[in-house]
């Protein structure tokens, strides 16, 4: 895989994040994301590529072998200070105890830019 890789969780790792991802993802997100997108009146495609429109935001994959099962990253609404976001698949929710391992660095990550 030709991206750069953040944290390694055994079969579960975090990588810079490209629009096919949210494509391949898009119409299998666990309910609940997909509802809450609904509720902000946007499908889980848009919701997934609105990030790349926005030039401050950082956009991480979440992988299981290779595959995409998730996304998250960032946006900047101030200087100092960002909103993060997660839309994932129910491949999160299988691999938990994996996944939960390696939050710590991800959250890390996610607010190296931000005070707030």
């Amino acid at each position: 895989m030709d991206r750069d890789i953040y944290v390694n969780r055994g079969r579960l790792y975090l990588a810079n994040a490209s629009p096919n991802d949210a494509l391949a993802i898009k119409d299998s997100l666990r309910f609940n994301d997909a509802r809450e997108c609904f509720i902000f009146g946007v499908t889980p495609e848009e919701a997934l590529l609105e990030p790349f429109l926005d030039n401050t935001s950082k956009n991480y994959t979440v992988f299981l072998d290779d595959m995409p099962v998730g996304m998250c990253g960032t946006n900047r609404l101030e200087d100092n200070i960002g909103t993060v976001w997660m839309l994932a698949t129910d491949d999160i929710s299988q691999n938990k105890f994996t996944f939960l391992k390696g939050c710590l660095e991800v959250v890390n990550i996610l607010q190296e830019d931000f005070e707030t």
